[in-house]
């Protein structure tokens, strides 16, 4: 299991910080703090700052709360057909599966992951001989 199992990261370029009350998500899979995603997501038209994918659609950007309240998660799927419930439970667990690749690909291109993930492979072959 990744270290980002239990929280998103924002995806934007160089930011990465923990995501918490606010995000922006994309139809593209992506997560933004709600600095980046106010600012980015402003302009038109709006492109993804994580793959540059074309955001044009109504809800390709949505402005989510991430700690919903008890009565918002009582009602927001109440009257929904059971496939329809499960086919957004689908689609959101495989949000939550992307973000971990997504992320460890992301912090590999930052320079000081490079570095600690050397220094991390000098000890280890030095622990072996």
């Amino acid at each position: 299991m990744s270290l980002y199992e239990d929280f998103l990261l924002c995806n934007f370029p160089k930011c990465r910080t923990k995501l918490s009350g606010f995000a922006w998500v994309t139809a593209c899979s992506h997560a933004f703090c709600d600095q980046h995603g106010s600012a980015e997501f402003s302009r038109s038209p709006a492109i993804c700052p994580a793959c540059s994918s074309a955001l044009s659609g109504k809800l390709d950007i949505v402005r989510t709360e991430l700690s919903p309240s008890e009565e918002y998660k009582a009602m927001v799927l109440a009257g929904l057909r059971p496939e329809t419930v499960l086919d957004i439970s689908a689609r959101a667990l495989a949000f939550w599966t992307y973000q971990p690749y997504f992320c460890e690909e992301a912090l590999n291109e930052l320079p000081a992951c490079s570095t600690v993930k050397s220094q991390q492979h000098t000890l280890d072959s030095r622990q072996t001989d």
